[in-house]
């Protein structure tokens, strides 16, 4: 979704630091970075994650861009054919090194919850969806709650806990810290889910 116009918030940041760990790993995404990134981003964007600067730290420093597609505006990172070859075809390096590393090619063995929020703007709820219909698929189901609807967290919407997640953001405020605030409150239905398995 992401390369389709839906960029997650830090994607300019997230999508170099995993394609730098891919080309490390298998040394055959890219001969030159100018393959998949805009200039002058091609000489910045490699080796700055993991570090100690963070993502506005980057941008303010012109080491990356604000945006990581074209459509996004100027400047942007990712040249516009690369985009277009990840989504047309499969056989694409960095396509075939981010399927390569899917998470959901197995079935869990223990019980297992996923937890999120709807309106995260870094990860995609969509993921916890489709992580859910892939392991029902090989005949495991696994617990999902989802902070942004509120009917799948115990007691529903009307839980204490859904409550106090939802008074962080009243009208919609606030939703670019959505993402860190949810940690604490999916960690708190991980502790319940797993104290309650014997």
């Amino acid at each position: 979704e992401t390369l389709r116009g839906r960029a997650a918030e830090g994607s300019n940041v997230l999508l170099p630091f995993l394609i730098d760990g891919f080309q490390r790993a298998y040394g055959n995404l890219f001969t030159q970075a100018s393959e998949i990134y805009m200039p002058p981003y091609d000489t910045t964007a490699f080796g700055l994650f993991p570090g100690s600067m963070g993502r506005q730290d980057v941008i303010d420093r012109n080491l990356l861009p604000p945006n990581l597609l074209q459509s996004q505006g100027s400047p942007f990172l990712l040249r516009p054919e690369f985009v277009t070859a990840m989504l047309a075809d499969p056989a694409q390096p960095v396509r075939v090194a981010f399927a390569r590393n899917s998470l959901l090619d197995w079935a869990p063995r223990a019980p297992m919850a996923l937890c999120g929020g709807n309106d995260d703007p870094v990860v995609f709820y969509d993921n916890t969806r489709l992580a859910e219909e892939a392991f029902a698929a090989r005949g495991v189901r696994v617990v999902r709650y989802d902070f942004g609807e509120g009917d799948t967290i115990p007691g529903g919407t009307t839980s204490n806990i859904y409550l106090r997640f939802r008074a962080l953001f009243p009208f919609g405020a606030n939703l670019e810290r959505y993402h860190v605030a949810l940690a604490p409150f999916c960690a708190g239905l991980a502790r319940d889910f797993f104290s309650g398995i014997r």
